[in-house]
């Protein structure tokens, strides 16, 4: 009997999980539909050249990048 009460409680806080994940999944399929398709390699591509420099696999001292 004592195990019920924490037993209870952690599905509770699993629902209250799971009711969070559904609407952030909601939000984030609104959010695409109203964006409509893109091409989200270019803005990595965009993200990582601003951040390093357009050649930025040039001044990596880790060999793999050369």
């Amino acid at each position: 009997m004592e195990e019920h009460p924490e037993k209870m409680k952690q599905e509770q806080e699993e629902a209250k999980r799971r009711a969070q994940m559904e609407e952030a999944c909601r939000t984030m399929d609104q959010l695409a539909e109203k964006l409509g398709p893109w091409d989200s390699l270019s803005v990595l591509r965009l993200y990582r050249d601003t951040r390093y420099g357009p050649n930025w696999w040039e001044t990596r001292t880790n060999q793999k990048y050369q």
